[in-house]
């Protein structure tokens, strides 16, 4: 009878096959580490490292499929997008003709849409094939991209060279026309988010200290939120429920909570460290921050990351969860290797 039991269960396994997890998986918090060239899995609730996934050199920013089967990784280092299979924890890297500056996810989840620095495009990923479909040409870097809730909109920042204020421009995705005029908004918008119902989009002005909010039918900013002096704005996420905008700034090592209703601060978190990557579990109760690390406080900020893509630190990061309502840390720290900057949550499976 025993290897009766034995042999059904290796058929069993065998009809799973390899690639399928024999079992559901739990909710896993996934960290990109620039300086090593990898990303981490994170077990949500116990905060253990369960892998470490190489993936291209100078990971800065990840983000997911809305069915949570793939993550993308923008590699500022070697122009590639690394594409993680999150079912087996492997990745793939795709060739990019450009360095990925930033990358977003379209809502039905059907394209990535890479900003690329030299080139000036705009390139669209289809995540079915993980192949660049097609570009949409761009007179300068789309430094910051996020799409409407219909799919039908690239809202699109442009730096403005740092030295003048940013603009905030409408591309239309079928066809790449610009029918709607740039929006003034802060200096250097490098990140941009939008609001849960798609009304508004926020950018963050890194070196305005600023978030300006445009309002997507009168095309007009309606609101600018002083986010404090020196506070450098790095990157923003909208809290589930909408009521939120979290922002981590760099530069005052601390993450801030804006009242999307009020536009107003309703919250800082001091750090001890700057704080990088920012979002939240399924139900908005904790919220995921990556960091250079204590030390990281008595250096500058590294500027030359942002234009080079290469990371230069040498001390560790941080990965750490906080209660999104009294602000406190929830579990352990997760110390990671140099550069842990950007951070996405893959709910268990049902």
């Amino acid at each position: 009878m025993v290897w009766k039991l034995l042999v059904a269960l290796a058929l069993l396994a065998g009809a799973c096959g390899d690639d399928e997890p024999s079992l559901p998986r739990a909710a896993r918090v996934y960290a990109t580490v620039s300086k090593d060239a990898e990303v981490l899995v994170i077990d949500e609730a116990s905060h253990d490292v369960l892998k470490k996934i190489p993936v291209g050199m100078g990971p800065a920013i990840i983000i997911k499929t809305p069915d949570h089967k793939k993550l993308f990784t923008a590699n500022w280092g070697d122009k590639t997008v690394s594409i993680i299979d999150t079912r087996n924890d492997t990745a793939k890297t795709l060739q990019m003709p450009g360095r990925p500056y930033v990358i977003a996810m379209a809502p039905d989840g059907k394209n990535v849409y890479v900003g690329l620095d030299t080139v000036n495009e705009i390139a669209l990923i289809d995540t079915s094939t993980d192949a660049i479909a097609r570009s949409i040409k761009f007179s300068e870097l789309p430094a910051s991209i996020i799409a409407s809730p219909d799919n039908q909109t690239l809202y699109v920042a442009t730096l403005g060279l740092g030295i003048t204020n940013g603009g905030l421009v409408g591309v239309q995705i079928a066809d790449g026309s610009k029918p709607w005029p740039s929006v003034t908004v802060g200096r250097s918008p490098a990140w941009i988010t939008i609001a849960r119902d798609g009304q508004k989009v926020y950018t963050l002005n890194f070196l305005s200290d600023t978030v300006s909010v445009v309002d997507i039918h009168s095309w007009k900013v309606t609101a600018t939120v002083d986010t404090g002096v020196g506070s450098q704005g790095i990157i923003g996420n909208v809290t589930p429920d909408g009521k939120q905008l979290w922002v981590t700034n760099h530069g005052t090592n601390e993450v801030i909570a804006i009242d999307t209703a009020s536009n107003t601060v309703v919250k800082r978190i001091p750090l001890a460290a700057r704080p990088v990557g920012v979002e939240f579990n399924a139900d908005g109760s904790r919220v995921y921050i990556t960091d250079f690390g204590p030390d990281s406080v008595n250096e500058p900020v590294r500027a030359s990351y942002l234009l080079t893509g290469i990371y230069d630190g040498t001390t560790p990061g941080q990965v750490r969860a906080f209660d999104t309502t009294s602000g406190a840390q929830v579990g352990p720290t997760v110390v990671t290797g140099p550069g842990a900057t950007s951070v996405v949550v893959v709910p268990a499976d049902e």
